[in-house]
């Protein structure tokens, strides 16, 4: 990792062409939700492009790593703190170019 934003340990690693990721046994509540990004390769700004939601929820829209990052191995975090919950957390990416991407994802109950 060369920097950026996020926990480097985590956004060291990814996962690429994840379409939907469901959390269940959560306490019903508010959650900080935390998506961590990090581009791994050598592309171009505009050859992944991906939306993201929660809760059926757009949080991202044309998002693209790389850009974001202004660089490759640059990680990127990105927060919502109106993740509401009752007992299952779903997370939606899409792409819009390229196969989508993240690193992490951190979910805190607010109190």
């Amino acid at each position: 990792m060369k920097g950026g934003d996020g926990h480097g340990w985590v956004t060291a690693s990814s996962v690429e062409g994840l379409e939907e990721l469901t959390l269940h046994d959560l306490k019903p509540g508010s959650y900080m939700v935390r998506l961590l990004f990090a581009e791994p390769n050598e592309l171009e700004v505009g050859n992944r492009v991906q939306h993201a939601s929660l809760q059926d929820r757009v949080v991202l829209t044309d998002f693209d790593v790389r850009a974001e990052a202004g660089g490759v191995m640059r990680g990127v975090e990105k927060e919502t703190e109106d993740g509401d919950v009752n007992g299952t957390l779903q997370l939606k990416l899409s792409a819009v170019k390229g196969k989508t991407l993240i690193s992490g994802i951190e979910i805190v109950r607010n109190e």
